[in-house]
């Protein structure tokens, strides 16, 4: 009889779960009876319910294997704070660990997917299964969703009064293979990108990133390829590396050549460093260089600030010199001021030393003050 009133009740109840901030209207929510059916038969369950207003929320969960203090979602934004949580829209206990003082502290609001990092190290190999929703939202008589946000359950959302449906959870691989489907479905540019957001945060990385190669060599609109190509950096595989060098020789765009470098710029291996290195070096075309250039400022490395400062000193290329400079000027102040000194008073080159003395000024730092001092005396 339990099971009996249980079912019943799932199946043609609408949970009211909670009241959204400042609308005294209850959200609702109806959750399917069967997690154990297909994913897609769940998705077809969603499809035909009877849905007023101009459209609907479907979601389901997977478990995702992520750093301590790192959360994906929508923080901040007005009433953030007063949003239900995913798992008290579905009537379930939250399992995760509270969101840490210092995101609460300094919040601000996040696309969807973001990542939020609390006090961690970013490189550790520590990992804890977290929850993670995958929430579509699809307009009253179109086929397939039109927009699509990640977030921890734990995380509150707003779904601006309109139905959820609840499909429970879902196998990784399943998810993610329905999700490449979706995309070889839909024409809108927009949500290709989202799903390119949502199909990459699922585990089986190898197989995510050869979805992911597939796109970059055939997609055809380039602010599509440019989004993947920041996912494929975000696996951080050491194969991802060949894919991105790929993209930053052939790709016909150098947008997206460059959004390839700056994906370059954000895995972590010795060997994608040593590959922007040799860009920054000895790139082929002088905007991939500047990127490059720019992005290397951004490793705190002894071998990152070398290799710059050879390039003010030695390359053979005004604009590349110049922009060597700013990116000198990005490092740690004991690492660039003395550096930005020897540039401003001994480069042979006017201009560079002109750059120098600009970012000098900008640094406020007492070194880079009596420096200017004494180059202003020197010059009367």
């Amino acid at each position: 009889m339990k099971t009996v009133l249980h079912t019943t009740a799932t199946l043609f109840l609408f949970l009211v779960v909670c009241a959204l901030p400042n609308t005294g209207i209850a959200q609702k929510v109806k959750i399917h009876p069967d997690e154990d059916k297909a994913l897609a038969a769940r998705m077809d369950w969603a499809a035909q319910q009877n849905v007023r207003g101009d459209g609907y929320w479907v979601g389901y969960n997977i478990t995702k294997f992520m750093r301590p203090n790192v959360w994906m979602g929508s923080i901040g934004g007005k009433n953030w704070s007063r949003r239900k949580s995913i798992y008290a829209l579905i009537g379930q206990e939250d399992r995760e660990q509270e969101l840490p003082d210092e995101l609460k502290e300094d919040l601000g609001f996040s696309m969807k997917g973001t990542m939020h990092f609390g006090k961690h190290k970013k490189n550790t190999d520590v990992r804890v299964a977290r929850d993670i929703a995958i929430l579509m939202y699809v307009k009253k008589n179109r086929k397939g969703p039109t927009d699509i946000h990640l977030s921890n359950m734990s995380l509150g959302v707003d779904l601006e009064n309109r139905p959820l449906f609840w499909l429970g959870k879902a196998g990784d691989e399943e998810s993610a293979t329905m999700l490449e489907e979706m995309y070889h479905a839909t024409s809108h540019n927009s949500m290709k990108s989202d799903l390119l957001g949502a199909i990459s945060i699922h585990e089986n990385k190898a197989r995510r990133l050869a979805f992911l190669a597939q796109i970059l060599e055939n997609e055809k609109s380039p602010d599509v390829r440019e989004d993947t190509a920041f996912w494929v950096g975000q696996l951080d595989l050491p194969e991802g590396l060949a894919v991105l060098q790929k993209v930053i020789a052939t790709d016909p765009s150098m947008d997206v050549r460059e959004h390839a470098v700056f994906s370059m710029s954000e895995m972590s291996s010795e060997e994608a460093l040593e590959a922007l290195i040799e860009l920054a070096k000895d790139g082929q075309q002088k905007v991939v260089r500047k990127k490059a250039i720019f992005w290397l400022s951004q490793h705190a490395s002894k071998n990152a600030i070398q290799v710059i400062e050879e390039i003010v000193m030695d390359d053979k290329d005004l604009a590349i010199q110049e922009q060597a400079v700013f990116a000198l000027s990005q490092f740690p102040a004991d690492e660039s001021v003395p550096r930005l000194i020897e540039i401003a008073e001994n480069h042979q080159s006017v201009e560079v030393r002109k750059k120098a003395i600009f970012w000098l000024g900008d640094s406020g730092d007492p070194r880079a003050v009596d420096a200017l001092i004494a180059l202003a005396r020197r010059k009367n």
